[in-house]
């Protein structure tokens, strides 16, 4: 799932009760659990995050994902970032990889 930019994150992920609307064609069934590989605008965050699937919305072909209880680090990140107030450490982090 990609997002164009940090204020779509607002749009798809509900703080109140930990759930996120994942766009998708076919739909998951329900009890389905899914893996999201969410990446936040161009040089964003790439996470992924795990839940199962909580109801379906046929009219705008998507599904509410229940984030797992143990997402909750990675949520937290995903909100500072888009908050501006932490940098994008998934990238700076790692060592380049290149393989042959």
């Amino acid at each position: 799932m990609r997002l164009a930019s940090a204020s779509d994150w607002l749009r798809v992920f509900d703080s109140r009760d930990g759930t996120m609307f994942v766009a998708a064609n076919p739909v998951p069934a329900m009890g389905a659990s899914v893996r999201i590989d969410l990446i936040v605008g161009g040089d964003g965050p790439r996470v992924i995050v795990r839940g199962t699937v909580i109801s379906t919305r046929h009219q705008e072909e998507g599904c509410v994902v229940a984030i797992g209880p143990n997402e909750g680090a990675k949520i937290n990140y995903i909100n500072g970032y888009v908050r501006g107030g932490l940098p994008n450490l998934r990238e700076t982090r790692r060592l380049p990889l290149r393989l042959a």
